[in-house]
């Protein structure tokens, strides 16, 4: 595979400097009459009202040619021969319009009609007298003319009127047309994509309500070799069945969809779901190669490019990570979501005004009703030490939706975490209070409620919180995992035991659950149930560093070195950013008397995140340690290339 090369992003976020239009020159004095009359239009001759009647009059007659009537011609100019964006006298047609040919037309009349001869203009004996005169004849025939036009009008719109009732009566009583004998009611035909989405959609239901094995099942009966299936149905199956563990068959169908592709968009969305399957596995060599694909089908497509920026972001490609972004948000300039992924990842790497540029231009381009972007602001803001902006704009979210559950939820859990117990109270009261507030929103605030009663001293008040969400709701498997957890910090590891069990029972999939219990039962001895947690977490995600690391330490501390540095390596091989990963491989080598090997670990820890302070800790007492503090390689800088990884 050729390396990818990375190029310009597509705009940046400074914008490019403009010209502003040089102001018109403004004269000291007004042209003169006469030369204003060279360069402007000849003077109009004067028309009398009465001609404009009777020919509007006679305009309104059907359409028959007058024998003696004179021609008039229509300028051609008037019609469109001059273009509205500054153009040549070319018009619509992109013909000269000097060329066009001049198109004449004729007065009408009615037959029958009588036409008065023109009147014969008085002698007045002086001019005044005379305009006079006209003045009055002027004024009448505007009378008459508006008088005319009033009750034309009028009649013209009772008969428009009159007409539409009578069209929409007799389509009302006409009804369908009849079908030819012999013919009966014509059936929606549903073809082969629609019959397969149809029993996507029951899978998906399946997986939603924690029916894995009814999924399955489903997946089993469903046939997906026609030659009629859409590469979006051939994706969407893909993905499911990498969500119940059929890898092979996803594959499959993951390659079907990419053949079967008839836009560069629908390839690269397939390659797309094709490389966050991989992804999900820790098959970072094959992801990526995946990404690449996409991007060779459609360099523009703005989910691949998140997706991928999102992946070299994790994986350590921070310059590409950044190129990537900027093609996304160029892609989809009005996507909340590209924008705030940008945001974090800037955030991540301290770049903070660029990080709060960001979020802001995503609230911007957010929907109204969508508070997701300004959340993620306030949250961005009270992290970095700003809990003023962060309550400010708390405040803006929840006064324009008061029933918010969503920000009320976010604004109690920051008031908790800033130690302002008695307000973070309140606010979990009124998201509680919420007038419908369903299962899946009120049991994560029992969770939080409950975390916050735990760090203000109360761990009795935290199980009461953690027991009344889980009565509303038994499927949420982070209520169980965090009661569980509650229990084992109470000394209750039986209880805890209980928990745990069901968290993986309703999700099995969640590595989390599983690590917790697997390092519960560390604890307490059981060196064999805790292995076999561990073996059960990294199953169920192998792209979850913790469990790798915790199941590392675990044998490290054993004295299983050759088994705990297999798993360091899976851990760092599911997330190379993982700081304390590498730090807690480079303690192991440290320990067994490879001080190189743990230095050139800790420089890895350090490149993968320089704020992580503890991989500088470590790092500093293994040096101060060893004797090489004032002089050694110690601590440094982030970015330095490190020696080659232990075999």
């Amino acid at each position: 595979m050729a390396p990818h090369r990375a190029v310009t992003p597509a705009f940046s976020l400074c914008p490019a400097g403009y010209r502003s239009a040089p102001p018109a020159p403004t004269t000291a004095t007004a042209a003169p009459p006469m030369a204003r009359l060279a360069v402007g239009r000849a003077r109009a001759p004067r028309v009398r009202r009465s001609d404009v009647l009777e020919m509007a009059l006679a305009s309104a007659q059907p359409s028959s040619p007058s024998p003696s009537a004179p021609r008039r011609r229509t300028s051609t100019v008037a019609r469109g021969g001059v273009t509205g964006s500054g153009g040549s006298g070319v018009g619509s047609s992109g013909r000269d319009a000097s060329a066009m040919p001049i198109r004449a037309s004729a007065p009408l009349y009615r037959p029958g009609r009588v036409v008065a001869p023109a009147p014969v203009p008085p002698t007045f004996p002086d001019e005044a007298t005379a305009a006079a005169a006209t003045d009055s004849v002027d004024a009448v025939e505007e009378t008459a003319s508006a008088a005319v036009a009033a009750a034309t009008t009028a009649a013209a719109l009772a008969a428009t009127a009159t007409n539409l009732q009578m069209s929409i009566a007799s389509m009302a009583a006409s009804g369908p047309p009849p079908l030819p004998p012999g013919i009966g009611v014509a059936k929606p035909v549903r073809t082969a994509s629609a019959e397969l989405d149809a029993k996507l959609d029951l899978v998906r239901a399946a997986l939603k309500s924690g029916d894995t094995a009814a999924a399955k099942t489903t997946l089993a009966s469903v046939d997906t070799d026609h030659e009629a299936l859409s590469s979006g149905v051939l994706r969407a199956a893909g993905w499911l069945h990498a969500t119940v563990d059929d890898v092979e068959v996803a594959r499959s169908l993951f390659t079907a969809a990419v053949e079967r592709a008839d836009s560069p968009p629908s390839e690269a969305a397939a390659w797309a779901a094709w490389a966050l399957m991989e992804q999900r596995l820790g098959n970072t060599a094959t992801a990526r190669k995946c990404f690449v694909n996409g991007l060779r089908a459609d360099v523009g497509h703005a989910p691949l490019c998140q997706a991928f920026a999102v992946f070299e972001a994790r994986h350590g490609d921070k310059v590409r990570a950044r190129d990537l972004f900027s093609r996304a948000a160029a892609a989809s300039r009005t996507s909340p979501r590209t924008w705030m992924a940008w945001a974090q990842f800037e955030a991540a790497e301290d770049n903070i005004p660029v990080a709060r540029l960001l979020y802001k231009t995503a609230s911007g381009v957010a929907d109204a009703g969508d508070p997701g972007p300004r959340l993620a602001w306030a949250r961005f803001e009270g992290t970095h030490r700003q809990p003023d902006a962060a309550r400010e704009l708390y405040r803006e979210v929840v006064a324009a939706d008061p029933a918010s559950a969503k920000a009320l939820h976010a604004w109690a859990t920051f008031e908790g975490r800033a130690g302002n117990a008695c307000r973070s109270r309140q606010l979990f009261r009124a998201t509680l209070a919420i007038e419908g507030l369903p299962p899946a929103a009120a049991v994560p605030t029992f969770q939080a409620w409950a975390c916050m009663e735990e760090r203000a001293g109360a761990p009795d008040v935290a199980a009461a919180l953690l027991a009344r969400g889980a009565a509303l709701d038994g499927s949420d498997p982070y209520i169980w995992q965090a009661w569980g957890l509650l229990e084992a910090r109470r000394g209750r590891p039986d209880a805890a035991r209980d928990h745990f069990a069901r968290a993986v029972e309703v999700a099995p999939r969640n590595a989390p659950s599983w690590q917790a219990w697997a390092r519960l039962e560390e604890r307490l001895g059981r060196t064999d149930e805790a292995r076999r947690l561990f073996r059960a977490a990294t199953a169920a995600d192998g792209g979850h560093a913790p469990s790798w690391q915790a199941w590392a330490v675990m044998e490290a501390r054993l004295g299983n070195a050759v088994t705990a540095r297999g798993l360091f390596k899976a851990a760092v091989a599911a997330d190379p950013a993982c700081a304390p990963a590498w730090q807690a491989w480079a303690r192991m080598e440290d320990g067994v008397g490879d001080t190189a090997t743990a230095r050139s670990l800790f420089q890895r820890g350090v490149n993968a995140d320089p704020r992580h302070i503890a991989v500088w800790h470590a790092w500093a007492q293994m040096e101060e340690r060893v004797g090489e503090w004032p002089s050694g390689p110690a601590c440094s800088l982030p970015g330095l290339s490190p020696t080659a990884l232990p075999v």
